[in-house]
């Protein structure tokens, strides 16, 4: 709960989409409003909505019970990027405005020292249906086994399918760390020199930020939230496995390429968490927007 110290109101602020208990947000948010607190809902993508074969049914039905709670509590809207705020914009019809959070990257690891160059490739992220894991598996096939580079992926078993566990299991170009800690992530990204982010959708798309503020150059996919997040420092990658294979043949093979991805690396200047906080404050500190007039 947040209250502005200008105002006697106070703020209910869900940050996250409360997957395990989205029922009871119809109860919770009427007698929030009733008691005079204000609500608002920081949404991370429409996915579920827009894409729902990538997500399990339920959650699925969860997520929409979650915003059409919200909207019946007539909540202030934030998304994590403008991507994401077109979309929620065109689900609400646009009746209500809609404040972007910049998000930020924690300045608490050792930043600003160049990656090595010969690296690890990284893949981060849990290994769910539209996170691109296969395109990656199906580039490296694609490729001449003895020019393969291996790929290290982080990232846990979410709902993916079993094929594509067994794959990421058995492939020889492929060390998954499925259960990393954030301390194995840490040391994996400073051994790091290429960060590949071949995603179908994101919200924002964080380890794309998260990489190149420690000016380790980025593959992502050619998605305008990509585009977004690595402030037009990444490389974009189609959508095919056969782009991603391109990728990785050139990666391996042209030098001035690769240090072209690297200078735009080191251009990066990402935002931090007290500009999301800032951003937070401002939106809630905007103007009510009018409430329409009630028929009678």
């Amino acid at each position: 709960m947040w209250r502005p110290a200008s105002e006697a109101a106070s703020w209910f602020v869900d940050i996250e989409a409360a997957w395990h208990a989205p029922q009871a947000r119809d109860e919770l948010l009427s007698r929030l409003v009733a008691s005079g607190v204000r609500t608002a809902a920081v949404v991370p993508d429409l996915l579920p909505i827009a894409h729902p074969g990538w997500f399990p049914a339920e959650s699925v039905r969860r997520f929409t019970v979650w915003l059409d709670a919200h909207r019946s509590a007539r909540s202030r809207w934030f998304a994590i990027s403008h991507a994401t705020a077109a979309d929620l914009s065109g689900w609400l019809g646009g009746d209500d405005p809609v404040t972007v959070l910049r998000l930020g990257v924690d300045r608490g690891f050792p930043a600003w020292v160049a990656p090595p160059v010969d690296g690890l490739i990284l893949v981060v992220g849990t290994v769910e249906p539209r996170k691109g894991h296969e395109l990656v598996l199906d580039a490296l096939d694609a490729l001449d086994p003895d020019r393969r580079p291996i790929i290290d992926v982080v990232g846990s078993a979410g709902w993916a399918g079993g094929d594509l566990l067994t794959r990421l299991d058995n492939h020889p170009s492929v060390r998954w760390h499925r259960d990393a800690t954030d301390s194995d992530l840490e040391e994996l990204w400073s051994r790091t020199s290429l960060l590949l982010a071949p995603s179908r959708g994101e919200g924002f798309g964080l380890p794309v930020a998260e990489a190149l503020a420690r000016h380790i150059p980025v593959l992502a996919s050619d998605l305008p939230v990509m585009a977004e997040a690595g402030q037009g420092c990444a490389g974009l990658v189609g959508p095919t496995a056969a782009a991603w294979a391109t990728g990785l043949r050139r990666y391996g093979a042209d030098a001035d390429w690769v240090e072209d991805l690297r200078a735009a690396a080191a251009r990066f200047s990402p935002w931090t968490w007290s500009d999301t906080a800032d951003d937070l404050v401002a939106g809630l500190a905007a103007p009510l927007p009018p409430t329409a007039p009630t028929a009678g």
